[in-house]
Parts: structure tokens; C-alpha cells; sequence
């Protein structure tokens, strides 16, 4: 068995009779190859096996510990691996590699069906005629699963030969030899019988251990491949005795019972995969390869497919981006910065890089993901701006807060391949390679912004991936996708923390949010988020990220200096912050009600009247004041008014109809849309009433009042966001509304009546 590894520079003296013409790339006396797979060499009568570039590391040696990355062996030195120094161990798993690129080469070109880069041709036949050595796995494998596919009919008519009578009464054996109990009309009657106790022979021995070995061939591989559930397959520890030796010697035991063709045909095929020197007879054509030109992009599909979401709409136009770059790997999954469900996403973007063990990502690729980020932070503030699809907008969330217009965290990776020392299948976790370092950004102490981008490197067990890749597991291959994206995120949120400490922030009880961060917009620009939704209904949760500054270091007057100015900077947003905010830490991820207190606004109460804010009418003139009327229905009107919302703010709400409706009124008017003040009163009492300052006033549709769940909405309204009480002196309702209901809908008696201030003052001083 000859190896190659991809991309290598041979010697050319090395390689001259391994390669066919034409495959190979000559420079200065040395031969490289850009190939992947296998193919049959004629001339040499062998298989030579093209293994992928990831088995080097980055002294160019093979198997070599990392704890003495010069060990190993050169590749040129171990190209026939039978004449080559390696270990038994090291050539078993050059076998066992050599099939799972078969099979993942195979997995891939029957969904690449478009693909030009697999180039295949195989044609292998038993026969008894020509002989070659064949001491590759593969090669016995694929006969195996060859022999099958054409032969159902003969081992369908030998399982039925060997079964049939199985268990039959013999009468004679049992009237001779057993007692009879005599029962009625004195019939005998037998409570034992003698049965036909068919023993397993020869032949369905072989059946027997070949339908185990099929078993095998299809857990292992994941060849599409089933045994005959006629037979008890041997499985387990059982089975793995028979790969040890056992298997070739009980079949050299039983191989004087076999005459027919068929049956020899397949005890050469079942004592070859026990014992890999056997000459076994296969006729085969010339050329028999399966290769793939660029392995890199099976590469990337491989790792797409076991990661990425290739039937996301949104995905797919993401990862064509307009500037025509293409990103490698992308899907949505959970926030760093919240605990919320799906719908609370963003998207992760990814690179794999097909290097050799332990290169170092360069600075274009650096580049282009940042690229990739930005892309995408564009194309979703777009979405926004211009009234992209709204299935789209509720599927991913704006990046930007409008209220701190700070941005959330995309995350970021790039994705290479390594080959564990112990050389293990079974090992598919990842691992971020420590010391690395990709960051771009415009200031310092900024996380929350939008050209703050960090990038995670990580290394993957490429044996693991193929194997899994080539099993083609569905359930499989989702478990372990789930399992990694729960990987990416902890992991991001462990590095971004030894960057940045997070704190959870609430408003106190006096603290309008909106109005303080448009005051202190530019101190707290990128270090305050939104991210927590739906936490409280009370309170709204928010995210503070300042740079750790015990992990910055501080060895050279520079860093001294830097250090300095972040600790000062730190101090004075947090002594900004706690004036207004209760704050606490918080790790990312974490529930921020489990780490810091709510101060809940207080429901409106009624005020003793020498406590309230005092306005005179002489000063409010020309404003519109409303005169608005409390339903009598049990008090559901007046607990909707006065119902706590908008979470850190306590508005009371006050609403009147719009449209054709009894006691409607016109939106666009200017007393509709501009009154100072809301006086309300008691329908079943006009002469108890409650002051209210109007704060903003707004159009809401019938669908957004059924949200804030006012009592069976019936249109749309416009409705008056209340803050402060206050008091207008000595109103006298009754008379106001008695004078001037000529200004009200006369078909309401309730409706709204809108008049000035100089309106009020003539009732006044009447």
C-alpha cells in the first residue's frame, strides 16, 4: 500500500512510479499532489492512498507527538507503508483513515450531485482468476459490500435451504423413545416430543460470520448496508475477538466444507477482512479512483453541513453578500447576552481554514470576517430602515437598541482542523486556541458597538468530523450540532468575560431610562444594552460591559498609562449609573433578577391636594386642557388607566375613541393633538376628578390596545401618556361641562370636551 499526503513537495525520484501521469504538479524536482482519495496503480499492483494535508503539522511531519513536533516521520519516507518504519498501530489507522475519506468522499458527491471537484471511477469484482495483494481495508470493504448487493438471491436460498423443517416432529424418535399419557377413548397423548434440533453447520456459519461482518461495516462506517435478520449477528466484545485473530483462524477451520464457487468467493472475502495479507482474487480494470481535486471545499461543506442552517431563507442570502463574498459557515442560535428563546437570536459567523496542523491564521482572512460582520450588521439595519420583510424582522431582531443605541454582539470564528495525538474518532469537542487574538474596533471600552468585532479560533478533531460526516446519521449529526452551538456561545461568553465586566442595571422608582440616556448619550454610548426580554414585567433589565481592568496589563508606560485612564473612566460611568440604577455583577448569560434588585414604580394613588404640583389657568391660557370621564364599570376602566406599564416608567394612560363612533373624536385637530393637561372624572360622580400633566400622545391601533389589554377594544384610539399629578385650583366640573357641552359630541353625554385655559378661567370667575 502506497500514501501520499496532499500538497506535500516529494522528491520526485520518490514518487515517479507512485503517481500517474498527469497528476501531479512539478517545481524545481519536486512533485506535489492536490488530490484526495484513492486510487489503483497498475503497474505497481497497489493501492495508493492520497490522504489529506491536516496529518502534517507545521514541520511537515506525520504522526508526530506534540510534545516533540520534529518527530514523526517525513512523508517521503513512509510512502510504502509496508516497507516503512511506522508502528502496527499507525498503519491500522492509515487503513481505517483510508475508509472514512471513501465514505465521506462518497456522502458528499450524492449531495454535490452538481459538483465537478469528485472525480470516480471504481470497478472491483471477485473472481477466481487474476490474483493481487490486498492489504487495504477498503478494497475488502467495498467487495463486501459488492458481494451482497449481487448475491441477495443465493443468500435468500441458502438461508431458506439451512431453515427449512427446523424444529419438525419426528414421530418415529418420539413413539420409540418417549411415554405417552393416556386421555380419553384411551389416545395417547405425548408431553414430550422429539423436534428436528437443527445445529448450525458449516455453511450457515459462514453466513453467519459474514452477516456479522456487514453489521459491522455499517455501525462503523456507515455504509447504507443491513445484515440478515435471519441470523443471530455476532456483535460486541465477541466480535472484536474475531478482529483480533480469532475470526481468520476458526475460518481456516471450517474452510475444507466449501465446494461451490459462491461459497469460496465469500469465505476469501470474510478470511481477508481478518486477516489483511491473504491474497484474495479480484479482477478490476486499469483505473479505479475516487479522488476529490479541491478538498478544501468538501472541507467546508463537511463543516457547513454539521453546523450551519443551509434551509434558512435568511441564511442563504447572508452568505452570498452583496459585495459578492461568500461566507463559509452561518446560523442563528441563541444571544450572548440574554437567556431568551429562539426567537431572541443572532447570527454566528464562521470561516473554516483547511491548513495543516497548527498554521496560524493570516491577516486577509482577518480581514474578510470582519467584513462578513459588518455585512451583516448593515444588511439588518436595513431590514429596519427601509421596511424590509416583517416575517424577516420578527425572525431576527434589530441589532441596535433605540434606547441606549448601543449594538449586540455578533459573534465571530474561524474553524481549523487538527489530528489528536492518541489518534482518536471519538474525541468531537472543540478547542479555542488560547493566545490568539482577532479584534477590531474604533474605541476602547466600547463592546456595545457596532465596529467592536472579536473573533474566536478554533481547532476541531478532523477525525471525528469525517467519521461523523461519512456515517451520514441524521440524529447524529443534529445532536452534535445542538451540543456545539451550546459550545460556541460558552465559550465566546468565557472569552469576552476576560475581557469585559458585565453588570445587570435596573432603574430606580424615580428613574425615567429614555431621559437619562439622552443626557449622558455620549458617556454611555457603546457600554449600555438591552439585550434581557421579557425578565420582568415591571422592570426593564439592561446590560453594562467596562474593560477588566485587572486583566489589562501595565508593564511598559504605555500600558501604565492606558490602564490608568480605563480605571478613571470605569469609575465615573459607574458613579454616573448609580445615581439612577441599582447595579450589580452579572456574567453573561446569567438571569439579571437573580443578581440585581427591581424598583417597581408605585400605582398612582390619591394625593392630598397641598402635596400636588400647583399650575395656574393664568399660565395656560392658550393650552388645550381635556376633559375626560372615568367609566362606571366596576372599576376595569380606572385599573386600566392607572395599570403600571412600559415597564421602568409608570405612565397612566388615558384614551378616547377615534372614527365613526359615538363620542369620537378627530385625530388631527389640534386640541386633539396637543392638550397640556387631562382632567378625569367619575362617571357616577363628575365632581370627584384626578389633574394629570400629559407627557406625549400618540395613535394606537385596535391590534397594539388588545396588547396592553384594554377591555374589548372596538377601533382604534389616541390615546395621552400621563406622568406627573398635579392641580388646576378649584375646578368645578359639573359647571364646565354644563356650559360648554355645545363643544362635545352631542350624541355622548360622556364624550371628551376639549377647551382652553382661558375657557376654564371664565368658570372660574363666574
Amino acid at each position: 500500500m502506497q500514501i501520499i499526503i496532499e500538497d506535500y513537495q516529494y522528491p520526485a525520484e520518490k514518487v515517479d512510479k507512485v503517481l500517474w501521469e498527469g497528476a501531479f504538479q512539478s517545481v524545481e524536482g519536486k512533485v506535489s499532489i492536490g488530490y484526495v482519495g484513492y486510487y489503483w496503480n497498475e503497474k505497481l499492483r497497489e493501492a495508493v492512498f492520497m490522504l489529506p494535508k491536516v496529518l502534517l503539522n507545521d514541520k511537515d511531519r506525520i504522526f508526530a507527538p506534540e510534545t516533540n513536533p520534529d518527530g514523526g516521520y517525513a512523508p517521503e519516507d513512509i510512502i510504502d507503508i509496508d516497507k516503512s518504519a511506522i508502528t502496527k498501530d499507525e498503519r491500522d489507522f492509515i487503513y481505517g483513515f483510508a475508509v472514512w475519506i471513501y465514505r465521506a468522499l462518497v456522502v458528499y458527491k450524492q449531495s454535490h450531485r452538481q459538483s465537478s471537484i469528485i472525480l470516480h471511477r471504481f470497478v472491483a469484482q471477485v473472481g477466481r482468476g487474476r490474483k493481487r495483494l490486498s492489504n487495504t481495508i477498503l478494497d475488502v470493504i467495498l467487495s463486501l459490500v459488492d458481494f451482497l448487493k449481487h448475491n441477495q438471491d443465493f443468500i435468500t436460498y441458502i438461508t431458506k435451504l439451512r431453515h427449512s423443517g427446523y424444529n419438525k416432529v419426528n414421530w418415529t424418535k418420539t413413539v420409540a423413545h418417549k411415554r405417552p399419557i393416556l386421555g380419553r377413548m384411551n389416545v395417547p397423548i405425548y408431553a414430550e416430543v422429539v423436534n428436528r434440533k437443527k445445529e448450525i453447520d458449516k455453511d450457515e456459519e459462514l453466513l453467519v460470520i459474514f452477516h456479522s461482518i456487514i453489521n459491522y461495516i455499517h455501525d462503523k462506517f456507515g455504509f447504507e448496508v443491513n445484515p440478515n435478520l435471519n441470523y443471530d449477528v455476532i456483535t460486541g466484545p465477541k466480535f472484536e475477538r474475531y478482529l483480533r485473530g480469532y475470526g481468520a483462524a476458526r475460518l481456516r477451520q471450517i474452510k475444507y466444507k466449501y465446494y461451490s464457487d459462491k461459497m469460496l468467493e465469500l469465505w476469501d472475502l470474510c478470511y481477508v477482512f481478518f486477516n489483511h495479507s491473504h491474497r484474495i482474487a479480484l479482477a478490476t480494470e486499469h483505473k479505479e479512483y475516487l479522488l476529490a481535486k479541491d478538498f478544501n471545499i468538501v472541507f467546508e461543506a463537511i463543516i457547513d453541513e454539521l453546523i450551519g442552517d443551509e434551509d434558512d431563507d435568511i441564511v442563504y442570502k447572508l452568505k452570498n453578500q452583496p459585495d459578492g463574498k461568500l461566507v463559509d459557515h452561518m446560523f442563528s442560535a441563541q444571544g450572548l447576552t440574554n437567556n431568551d428563546e429562539p426567537e431572541h437570536t443572532v447570527y454566528y459567523i464562521g470561516d473554516s481554514k483547511y491548513y495543516k496542523k497548527g498554521n496560524k491564521i493570516g491577516g486577509e482572512s482577518e480581514a474578510k470576517q470582519f467584513t462578513y460582520a459588518r455585512n451583516v450588521i448593515q444588511w439588518n439595519m436595513n431590514l429596519f430602515l427601509d421596511g424590509g420583510k416583517t416575517s424577516w424582522q420578527k425572525k431576527f431582531p434589530k441589532l441596535r437598541d433605540d434606547v441606549t443605541e448601543g449594538y449586540n454582539i455578533v459573534p465571530n470564528f474561524f474553524i481549523s482542523s487538527t489530528v489528536n495525538e492518541k489518534l482518536d474518532y471519538q474525541k468531537g469537542d472543540i478547542k479555542r486556541r488560547e493566545g490568539t487574538k482577532f479584534e477590531s474596533r474604533h474605541f476602547d471600552n466600547r463592546l456595545f458597538d457596532r465596529d467592536t468585532l472579536l473573533v474566536a479560533h478554533y481547532d476541531i478533531n478532523f477525525l471525528f468530523i469525517i467519521a461523523l460526516y461519512a456515517r451520514n446519521s441524521y440524529s447524529q449529526k443534529l445532536h452534535w450540532k445542538n451540543e456545539m452551538r451550546e459550545k460556541f456561545r460558552a465559550d465566546i461568553q468565557e472569552m469576552l468575560q476576560k475581557k469585559f465586566d458585565f453588570y445587570a442595571m435596573t432603574p430606580l422608582a424615580e428613574t425615567d431610562p429614555d431621559s437619562f440616556f439622552r443626557e449622558h448619550f455620549q458617556q454611555l454610548l457603546g457600554k449600555v444594552f438591552t439585550p434581557y426580554n421579557d425578565v420582568s414585567e415591571k422592570t426593564t433589565f439592561y446590560s453594562l460591559a467596562l474593560v477588566a481592568t485587572d486583566k489589562l496589563p501595565d508593564g511598559s508606560p504605555r500600558e501604565k498609562a492606558f490602564k490608568k485612564a480605563m480605571i478613571e473612566e470605569n469609575d465615573n460611568v459607574l458613579k454616573c449609573l448609580e445615581d439612577a440604577f441599582e447595579i450589580a455583577p452579572c456574567p453573561l448569560g446569567v438571569d439579571p433578577s437573580s443578581k440585581v434588585k427591581t424598583h417597581e414604580a408605585a400605582p398612582y394613588t390619591v394625593v392630598p391636594a397641598s402635596s400636588l404640583t400647583r399650575h395656574y389657568i393664568s399660565n395656560c391660557l392658550n393650552d388645550y386642557i381635556l376633559f375626560g370621564c372615568i367609566k362606571n364599570d366596576g372599576g376595569i376602566h380606572r385599573d386600566w388607566v392607572f395599570k403600571a406599564r412600559n415597564k421602568s416608567k409608570h405612565w397612566a394612560v388615558y384614551n378616547v375613541r377615534l372614527g365613526d363612533r359615538p363620542g369620537a373624536v378627530i385625530r388631527g385637530s389640534e386640541k386633539v393633538r396637543t392638550p397640556k393637561f387631562v382632567v378625569m372624572y367619575e362617571e357616577a360622580d363628575d365632581k370627584s376628578f384626578r389633574v394629570f400633566r400629559v407627557h406625549h400622545a400618540m395613535l394606537v391601533k385596535k391590534e397594539r390596545m388588545e396588547r396592553m389589554e384594554y377591555p374589548h377594544p372596538s377601533g382604534d384610539y389616541f390615546c395621552y401618556f400621563l406622568d406627573e399629578e398635579v392641580s388646576l385650583g378649584d375646578l368645578d366640573v359639573p359647571k364646565i361641562r354644563k356650559m360648554y357641552k355645545h363643544l362635545r359630541d352631542p350624541l355622548h353625554q360622556y364624550a371628551p370636551l376639549y377647551i382652553t385655559g382661558t375657557q376654564v378661567a371664565a368658570t372660574m370667575e363666574e
